[in-house]
């Protein structure tokens, strides 16, 4: 009885009582029309390595569509790139990703602007990758409290 008053607590607070709708909650979050394209705050390693996840996946299931239409369709070589479907997933994750970015970046106590490493072929890829496995700040830092695990 005690278990079912806990679940319906949670479920009226906008909680979920499932883990694993719990984990897609926090691999999208960066989605939600709250953060998608909120560069301010801080965002956990869990948060940004769901999002990172859900980016990867959504980057390889285009790739497998614009595969399957390239042969489908019998393009010629001139027309083998970044298919419609890769490009339409890039443009739609692309501000999520980068605010996803800034905001395990002020996790660290660094600026978001660092996020500018992208650019930077191989070398910048390696040492945010590298910054974003790091544990952030303990506590408060100059972009907010520490994000809920």
């Amino acid at each position: 009885m005690a278990h079912t008053e806990n679940v319906n607590r949670e479920l009226s607070a906008g909680g979920v009582s499932n883990p694993g709708e719990r984990r897609m909650g926090r691999m999208t979050a960066p989605l939600s029309s709250e953060k998608f394209n909120d560069f301010r705050g801080r965002a956990s390693r869990p948060e940004f390595w769901w999002f990172y996840l859900f980016f990867v996946g959504a980057l390889f299931c285009a790739g497998i569509l614009d595969g399957v239409l390239e042969a489908t369709l019998d393009l010629p070589a001139k027309f083998h790139s970044y298919g419609g479907f890769n490009v339409l997933a890039i443009a739609l994750l692309m501000v999520p990703f980068l605010s996803v970015s800034a905001r395990r970046l002020h996790d660290m106590n660094h600026s978001g602007c660092w996020a500018l490493l992208y650019l930077i072929p191989f070398v910048g890829h390696f040492v945010l990758l590298v910054w974003f496995c790091m544990k952030g700040t303990q506590g408060d830092n100059r972009f907010g409290a520490a994000p809920l695990v």
